[in-house]
């Protein structure tokens, strides 16, 4: 039922269609002093999972749920306010990556790959609507995509490479926009976190 009602709402899909790219994303879940905090990551090296900041912001432990169900303690190791972007250590390491890609252009058609309210790795179908100054004080891709709680951290996919890590719902002057979401751009995120990158 929880499934029905995210999907009445949203162009979603839990085909098999993406299984090797589910293999490089992973759930994360967060403890802080105001309680549980969930979202998406996936990996950038054997033993790296970036995901979007706010979701381990002052974590007092931080687990990631692997595609194959393996549970793994992760260490904060990065973090970034600005681009709200953090880089998560694991005690578990995959051989499952991404290709990166640059600016796919206005009206791709794109995949995110998330856990909207804990239900996992649901596929959402949107497109790059262009590309604004974002909430994190930089330029973002525009996705006419439903970025609700539990996808910020995922990966924005065209044609099967990522092209941007979803940071949450498009806000103007604090108001959600439904419907909307911001993703920071790949060039962005590999020059905050180049260092923590094993290929690209």
């Amino acid at each position: 039922m929880k499934f029905l009602l995210v999907c009445a709402i949203l162009i979603c899909s839990v085909l098999p269609g993406h299984a090797g790219v589910k293999d490089s994303i992973v759930m994360v879940r967060s403890i802080n002093e105001k309680g549980r905090s969930e979202g998406t990551g996936f990996f950038i090296a054997s033993d790296r999972v970036l995901t979007a900041g706010h979701i381990v912001a002052g974590s007092k432990s931080v687990v990631v749920v692997t595609y194959g169900g393996i549970h793994a303690t992760a260490e904060v190791i990065f973090y970034s306010e600005k681009f709200d972007l953090a880089v998560l250590a694991l005690t578990y390491s995959s051989q499952s990556y991404l290709e990166f890609a640059g600016n796919p252009g206005q009206g791709a058609d794109i995949v995110i790959i998330g856990h909207p309210f804990g239900i996992p790795y649901v596929e959402l179908y949107g497109k790059v609507s262009g590309y604004m100054t974002c909430q994190v004080d930089t330029e973002c891709l525009l996705l006419d995509a439903a970025l609700i709680h539990g996808v910020s951290g995922a990966p924005v996919l065209y044609k099967g490479r990522v092209v941007g890590v979803a940071l949450g719902v498009l806000t103007v002057k604090g108001v959600p926009m439904s419907g909307y979401g911001v993703g920071l751009p790949t060039e962005k995120f590999i020059s905050a976190i180049g260092g923590y990158l094993e290929k690209f």
